[in-house]
């Protein structure tokens, strides 16, 4: 069996395959962004081990889906070669993390191209990892049409009364049952799948994404961006914290006026009157007050009747470590050191900008909508450094080279797609959400974003190609309670007409 080869691809993928037991003469290959973690594998359990991504990760942990997948690029010629000569692959990934959810779709993609039969083995995160379980709906998503055969063992179904020790022992007992049984049957797309009743004709069906554990949409937010601290703010840069910390003790029963994002806060806290028993949004508060002066932002949220019971103070400290911690997927906040921090740690997040525009919770619609820049937001910034280093010509020319190859991730991605999995619970005419893809780009490039969506089975209500106009004027005719872009000169645009993000992520925030 020297023409099958099994791949453990991320550090649970590789773990998995080095206590799995398989048919004799199947060869093991470890994969991974992590040289310390391909270092630490036994040596005996594989045949060989392949660094990808030595410039995108410098030898550490992907972290993030755009991550993964930017290594598994940089890499593609390699992995081309170690599968060259394969009749039949089999990957072995847990999703929800960075190497696994972002460089699974494009070894997928590698594989096709080469004309070699794939079995995708998946392992899902454990019920209590919310928004890492999310990201691997996402990956699902994308292999959905893919037309390979995917299997999966949902963690969260024997996590119930276990160890998770034990919990994981069952699992790998049950990937190399899955294993045996599609070698046994002449690689059938139609394997049963007893774990969890994921798979149906070699595809992972919508139906059975639906039927999984869906998890809250939950956004972290600062004070600052909450609520209006211009005035207190202006004592701290000017008297220090002793007088800060004074000023809003003294001021502690007088509520805060609303900041650029309440709004959208207010907007987001509205989705869960539709069904209470089951509320689809949590919002938690980060602010680098302590808890002391964090009295005043309490009161304020109590005066405000917004639904918000978790926070975190810490008193000058950077707020980003408890993004993680609370399962966010969105940060928001007016301190761009952590929100660029959060963004490395891949998370989507944005600095609020100060806002011209007439607060979002004056307006009439009960729609929340959102809209989003393209490249280096919702995709990588692959393209736009083509765009940066070569031009106008050379982008198109590789926009329509490339329009049929799905763009990369890029960090607001699963929040988007977080967007989606709400609004499927509606119909599509009385959804309380609304999304926008508003960007500079126009025909010939239009045709990859669209299809990259297409790919990701996530649904955009509106888009709009401007060419390079001006997006303020579109932005205010489309109503959005937001706006997320990686560029300064489009967020000083929107900012006139309505509340606006800046993503200081990709090529042109670098230098």
């Amino acid at each position: 069996m020297n023409d099958v080869l099994t791949v453990g691809l991320g550090g649970a993928g590789c773990s998995i395959v080095s206590q799995i037991k398989l048919a004799e003469g199947i060869r093991k290959m470890a994969i991974n962004t992590d040289t310390q973690a391909l270092q630490s594998l036994d040596p005996q359990s594989f045949s060989g081990t392949l660094l990808i991504g030595a410039k995108t990760c410098g030898g550490l942990a992907a972290n993030s889906p755009e991550k993964g997948y930017r290594a598994a690029e940089e890499s593609r010629a390699e992995l081309s070669s170690l599968i060259a000569g394969t009749r039949l692959l089999i990957v072995v990934a847990g999703l929800g993390g960075g190497t696994g959810s972002g460089a699974l779709p494009l070894i997928v993609q590698v594989a096709q191209a080469n004309n070699i039969e794939v079995l995708v083995v998946a392992t899902l995160p454990f019920s209590v990892e919310t928004a890492r379980r999310e990201i691997a709906l996402v990956t699902f998503n994308e292999l959905k049409d893919s037309g390979v055969c995917v299997q999966t063992h949902d963690l969260a179904l024997a996590d119930k009364d276990i160890s998770v020790e034990m919990a994981l022992e069952e699992s790998n007992r049950d990937i190399e049952e899955i294993i045996a049984k599609w070698m046994q049957q002449g690689h059938s797309p139609k394997i049963p799948n007893k774990l969890n009743k994921v798979s149906s004709g070699g595809i992972v069906e919508k139906s059975s994404l639906d039927s999984l554990p869906i998890a809250k949409l939950v956004v972290a937010i600062s004070s600052r961006a909450l609520f209006n601290l211009d005035e207190s703010h202006a004592v701290f840069e000017k008297d220090g914290v002793e007088a800060y910390c004074r000023y809003q003790v003294e001021r502690e029963e007088i509520s805060l006026e609303p900041g650029v994002a309440f709004g959208l806060v207010k907007k987001l806290l509205a989705l869960n009157e539709r069904d209470p028993a089951n509320p689809r949004v949590e919002v938690i508060l980060l602010s680098r007050n302590n808890a002391d002066t964090g009295l005043r932002i309490f009161n304020s949220i109590k005066h405000h009747n917004l639904n918000i019971s978790r926070a975190a103070f810490t008193r000058g400290e950077s707020t980003h470590p408890y993004i993680s911690a609370f399962g966010a997927h969105l940060f928001l906040s007016a301190e761009p050191s952590d929100v660029r921090k959060a963004l490395e740690a891949g998370f989507a997040a944005a600095t609020i900008f100060p806002s011209a525009a007439v607060p979002v919770a004056d307006a009439d619609s009960s729609q929340l909508r959102i809209a989003f820049d393209g490249d280096a937001v919702l995709f990588s910034d692959e393209s736009e450094r083509i765009f940066k280093s070569e031009g106008l010509n050379a982008f198109e020319s590789n926009e329509t080279l490339a329009a049929k190859q799905p763009l990369p991730g890029g960090p607001f991605k699963n929040f988007l797609a977080m967007l989606h999995r709400i609004q499927l619970d509606y119909p599509s005419d009385t959804a309380p959400i609304r999304t926008a893809l508003i960007t500079a780009r126009g025909a010939p490039a239009h045709e990859r974003v669209i299809r990259t969506l297409r790919a990701w089975n996530i649904r955009i209500d509106e888009a709009l190609f401007l060419g390079g106009m001006d997006k303020g004027a579109f932005l205010k005719a489309f109503g959005a309670d937001i706006f997320f872009d990686d560029q300064q000169k489009h967020c000083e645009s929107a900012r006139q007409h309505v509340a606006t993000g800046h993503v200081p992520h990709g090529v042109a925030n670098e230098g």
